[in-house]
């Protein structure tokens, strides 16, 4: 077990990932400091690159059968999913958007944020999680299941 070549790319998408969405949660807190919750995209943070320092430890690299598994692994998560995403989106974009104009009246940010805070304010006493709960909500995605 150890760090390998193979499974730098995740590593260093993970660490990315993470970073991004950091940076993306301070912008949040500084534009919604009363509605963002900041310990929790912290938490989301350090999980992102704790996944990523210890993605390479869950191969053995000396193994020629494990070595094809961790190749195929990082295939699929740095090009073949990025790249279904972008087809998604390039699809949805060309081919749903384009033809039907009206919908992109209907789905434009302003209209996305008066029907958020509608359902907001309906359910703002039902959702209120404890940061506890969360914690080991977020926790439990460091553990592999069978």
């Amino acid at each position: 077990m150890g760090y390998d070549i193979i499974s730098l790319p995740v590593t260093i998408l993970f660490i990315l990932s993470g970073t991004g969405l950091f940076y993306y949660a301070i912008r949040l807190n500084q534009k919604y400091p009363s509605e963002h919750n900041f310990i929790n995209s912290v938490l989301t943070f350090f999980l992102w690159v704790i996944a990523g320092i210890i993605y390479p430890l869950f191969f053995s690299a000396y193994n020629p059968n494990i070595r094809f598994f961790q190749m195929l692994s990082t295939f699929i998560i740095c090009i073949f999913t990025p790249g279904l995403i972008l087809l998604i989106l390039l699809y949805q974009y060309k081919f749903v958007v384009k033809k039907h104009p009206d919908i992109k009246e209907k789905r434009n940010i302003t209209t996305f944020l008066l029907k958020f805070d509608q359902k907001d304010n309906q359910n703002s006493d039902a959702r209120s999680q404890r940061l506890r709960t969360d914690i080991h909500r977020k926790a439990l995605h460091l553990f592999p299941r069978e």
